[in-house]
């Protein structure tokens, strides 16, 4: 948000409406299985996302995660 109110970039989030009025919005029309496969790929990045920041705490914590006997 901050960087939205400073100005002078662009971002792309489908949720970006509902938390800064500031903007402008631009719809695209596509159909429903290339639509599906986008959200497809958003979902496996953030899955990607997910691992790599779990993996940055386990690295930088000093709690070690648990394990299983």
């Amino acid at each position: 948000i901050e960087l939205a109110r400073a100005g002078g970039v662009v971002i792309d989030s489908w949720v970006l409406p509902w938390l800064y009025r500031g903007g402008f919005n631009i719809w695209l029309k596509a159909g429903a299985e290339f639509r599906a496969g986008g959200m497809l790929c958003q979902n496996c990045l953030e899955e990607l996302i997910r691992a790599k920041v779990a993996k940055e705490w386990e690295e930088t914590s000093s709690i070690s995660p648990a394990t299983t006997t």
